[in-house]
């Protein structure tokens, strides 16, 4: 006598039990109708959505500040003639003293490596545009307007030593 088969799967009906758990063919049919019966979530279009959270989060801030609450974190009052608490407006300016400290930095830096491209390749740094003189980093122009600045500033150190030692 041959051994029976499993309809859905051709397993020995001894080890397949027809249930999704051991036949192969069972599970595949339970997944395919788990796919059918969940409908696909379509989520709206990105602008939509942030359309629609800017202005909830605008009609919050309005609503929090008309209340006299704090408008980051609306646990505390605000401090009269602003919008934020003093532990929040505390934390908003070491924010923006880091971020201005780190944007100074680049800024900075973005500066040295145009500094240093510029004379690498031979043109002036300062204007960008003209080569560098021979044996100097400026050209001849900029290397003028250099000369008459440095002029003017030692004019008017020597004139602040004058006035400071006739006192």
């Amino acid at each position: 006598m041959e051994d029976e088969k499993c309809f859905n799967c051709d397993i020995p009906v001894e080890y397949c039990t027809g249930e999704p758990k051991t036949c192969r063919k069972a599970y595949e049919k339970a997944l395919s109708k788990q796919a059918v019966q969940k409908k696909p979530v379509i989520a709206p279009p990105r602008k939509l959505m942030s359309e629609k959270y800017k202005k909830w989060g605008q009609s919050y801030y309005q609503r929090r500040k008309q209340s006299g609450v704090c408008t980051q974190c609306g646990k505390r009052p605000a401090v009269r003639g602003l919008v934020l608490c003093e532990d929040c407006e505390q934390k908003a300016i070491l924010r923006m003293q880091k971020r201005k400290a780190e944007k100074a930095d680049d800024i900075r830096q973005k500066a040295k490596d145009k500094y240093n491209r510029c004379i690498k390749d031979g043109i002036c740094p300062y204007c960008g545009k003209r080569p560098a003189m021979i044996g100097y980093v400026a050209c001849e122009a900029c290397r003028k307007r250099l000369k008459e600045t440095q002029r003017k500033y030692q004019k008017r150190k020597r004139g602040k030593e004058k006035n400071d030692n006739s006192r």
